[in-house]
């Protein structure tokens, strides 16, 4: 039931993204958030039980320790990872506190437990393809996410990125609303026209 919950949540945020990347529909950003925000909560309280490590029964304390670690390190990633992705304030410093707690993460298991991967596999698995995800965002700039996503409008995009690079000018989120109300206007006149 964990397992087949935290598939359903990633196929959620996958879909979401494809809508939203692809589709330019505001849902999929929506839903892409919301999957992601779940499946972070769900590693907080359940990933415990995915990262489990098998040891000696005298240990099991720091196995259920480093387990429950595990898990709020890749849950921390996965918020570095959409603030990134939605470009928020200060994702740089977050992903980069994530993939040195994620390495730290590896380096201790392997170093102090001598894990074997294939019985580990999702442990190591899992940490690894939140590394990857995260480390791949830090070399992309956030200008390049916003250009991607906003691609089906050049303009929009454009201020966004104004907003995004001075946060502390009214000015340019002043503008970046009346552009937003000028293409809602826009749209609803075109949608009467057809009628």
């Amino acid at each position: 039931m964990v397992k087949f919950s935290e598939k359903m949540l990633l196929l959620m945020a996958a879909s979401g993204f494809i809508i939203k990347g692809f589709y330019f529909e505001p849902a999929g950003g929506f839903l892409l958030f919301m999957s992601l925000a779940a499946l972070s909560g769900f590693y907080l309280v359940l990933g415990w039980r995915l990262f489990r490590i098998e040891i000696a029964s005298a240990e099991r304390r720091p196995q259920f320790f480093f387990s429950k670690l595990s898990a709020v390190v890749v849950t921390f990633g996965i918020w570095a990872f959409l603030v990134k992705l939605f470009t928020l304030p200060y994702p740089g410093w977050l992903l980069l506190v994530f993939a040195n707690l994620a390495f730290l993460i590896l380096f201790i298991y392997f170093k102090a437990f001598r894990l074997d991967f294939l019985a580990h596999r999702f442990l190591v698995i899992r940490t690894l393809v939140a590394f990857v995800f995260c480390f791949s965002l830090m070399l992309i700039p956030s200008h390049s996410i916003i250009r991607f996503f906003y691609r089906n409008d050049p303009p929009l995009a454009e201020h966004l990125i104004r907003a995004f690079d001075y946060p502390d000018n009214e000015q340019f989120y002043l503008q970046l609303k009346q552009y937003k109300f000028d293409a809602a206007q826009k749209k609803i006149q075109e949608e009467l026209k057809r009628k």
